[in-house]
């Protein structure tokens, strides 16, 4: 289990909760107090921040009985009210289709080859005039063929795919995209190295400080110097909104 979402500190460690926090802001105005389903949810600490800061009533759907279990001891932890079901998100729920204002996906979307087919399949989920907010990472950045040395099972369980593409895919599943970009300038967080350093804690330790220290770097950047923006090149997730 993580540690909660950090969005009021300033922190440079919490700057992606920060910037991801003013996104939100921005986004879900309009929408505070509805209901919000985030597929993909396993061991989410998102649920209970849009909980806390948005007043929303929330759900999670998860294909891992594992990952639902996780997200329900988040909530309880948080001690924050949701629902968490596990099941197939192609499957149908009467009960979910047409229910709620927003849709959240967090690296859901790039593990599936036909990118409108599971839009098409989360789009059913939204109210006429509902928000789906699909955030991927960015593969083709720099991260991507770092990601690839450091452990090439993991990347090829993702779909690299670019801005344009994925708000394409949006487009086809019959979504109405309100905007779309990169967001952040660098997280070297984001990569992966599950499995690798097992019998090595000391230099994974060694590792992740030496990530931290680079992150605090880049987001210092971000922050002096304005005409650093998130990009194609640099940026770690690529988000696209769009309205059903």
């Amino acid at each position: 289990m993580g540690r909660p979402v950090v969005c009021h500190n300033k922190n440079p460690r919490y700057y992606v909760e920060r910037h991801l926090y003013d996104f939100f802001q921005e986004v879900l105005a309009e929408k505070r107090g509805g209901v919000l389903i985030e597929v993909g949810c396993g061991g989410s600490e998102w649920l209970p921040f849009f909980v806390k800061e948005f007043q929303f009533q929330v759900t999670g759907l998860d294909y891992s009985a594992a990952g639902c279990l996780l997200a329900e001891s988040i909530l309880k932890r948080e001690q924050v009210k949701g629902t968490i079901i596990n099941g197939d998100l192609f499957a149908h729920y009467s009960d979910l289709e047409g229910k709620f204002d927003v849709l959240i996906t967090m690296g859901l979307v790039e593990h599936f080859d036909n990118s409108s087919e599971i839009i098409s399949a989360l789009r059913r989920f939204l109210k006429p005039g509902g928000t789906m907010i699909t955030i991927i990472p960015n593969l083709l950045s720099f991260l991507g063929p770092v990601q690839k040395i450091i452990n090439i099972q993991i990347y090829n369980a993702h779909l690299a795919i670019n801005r344009e593409a994925l708000v394409a895919a949006h487009k086809r599943a019959g979504m109405r995209v309100l905007k779309s970009g990169y967001s952040v300038l660098c997280n070297l967080g984001l990569l992966n190295f599950n499995g690798l350093l097992p019998q090595h804690p000391h230099l994974w330790k060694i590792i992740q400080n030496i990530l931290g220290i680079c992150n605090v770097g880049s987001w210092f950047a971000e922050l002096i110097f304005p005409f650093l923006k998130p990009n194609r090149v640099t940026s770690p997730y690529i988000i696209c909104i769009a309205e059903r």
